[in-house]
């Protein structure tokens, strides 16, 4: 089993889906009141994400963090991506599923971080948002933010 198969979904219900809108603003999945960890990774913009590049993202948070901390990734990915073959003609339908992608709205956790230093954390988060493809912003839980650096 490859590491990015996690990302994929056991079973889809429809191999080939419509496509949605990902501008619309996120209402849930958007505070980080309900969970343990104290920092979030948070989408500014709407967008698709690959499972390599939330692997990538991942990997960098892991990298500074080394064994510190928790991460939680709260997105999967939910929507195959088709691609007809170079040669073929026009018609005949639509294309195999080649990848899968994660949907992201404005304002939707991508990932959460607790149980390091301040410092560290937004080192990571800082890394993280570098080699994702949509804008994003660093969510403190309130608790947190009155303590100094």
């Amino acid at each position: 089993m490859k590491i990015l198969d996690i990302y994929k979904p056991q079973r889809a219900k429809r191999k080939k889906i419509h496509r949605i809108k990902v501008n619309k603003a996120r209402t849930r999945k958007t505070f980080l009141d309900k969970s343990e960890n104290d920092f979030a990774l948070k989408a500014s913009e709407g967008g698709w994400l690959t499972e390599s590049q939330i692997e990538t993202g991942r990997r960098s948070i892991k990298k500074i963090l080394e064994r510190e901390g928790r991460l939680k990734i709260p997105i999967s990915t939910n929507y195959p991506v088709t691609h007809k073959g170079v040669g073929a003609r026009i018609g005949k339908g639509r294309g195999d599923p080649k990848y899968w992608v994660a949907s992201i709205r404005p304002g939707e956790i991508l990932y959460e971080v607790g149980g390091a230093p301040k410092k560290l954390v937004l080192k990571a988060l800082v890394s993280a948002s570098k080699k994702i493809p949509v804008r994003c912003k660093i969510s403190i839980r309130e608790e947190r933010k009155k303590e100094k650096v």
